[in-house]
């Protein structure tokens, strides 16, 4: 009787059910690993949705909001410190608050990428 039990656990968990399980899980668990910091090298969020997350519920970024926001989103190492060294020149109309159109005029006369962006922001 114990033989036919081993016999039949074997049967089941070499089979399929096990076998399918445990592929699927290392499938997941790599892609979690992996896409993840590709998508971080990739420049994954756009600037643009970073910002809009910034903003949360403000018409612009202010320092304050920009500083909450780094504080909640540790991924973006380098925002705040970018922000703070650029702040002044964005804010286009020195209102103390930086809107979508400022951080788009400015990435145009800077020529500055989405990528390239994003990737300072991540500290890259």
């Amino acid at each position: 009787a114990d033989n036919e039990n081993v016999n039949n656990w074997r049967k089941h968990y070499m089979t399929g059910t096990f076998v399918t399980r445990a592929l699927g899980g290392l499938i997941l668990a790599a892609a979690i690993l992996f896409g993840g910091a590709a998508h971080a090298d990739e420049g994954f969020m756009p600037w643009s949705d970073v910002i809009k997350k910034a903003m949360a519920d403000h018409p612009g970024l202010t320092m304050d909001a920009m500083h909450d926001f780094s504080t909640r989103e540790k991924q973006f190492v380098g925002f705040e410190p970018w922000m703070k060294a650029n702040f002044k020149d964005v804010d286009a109309n020195k209102d103390g608050m930086i809107t979508m159109d400022e951080m788009h005029v400015w990435m145009t006369a800077h020529k500055m990428t989405d990528s390239a962006l994003t990737k300072n922001w991540y500290g890259k």
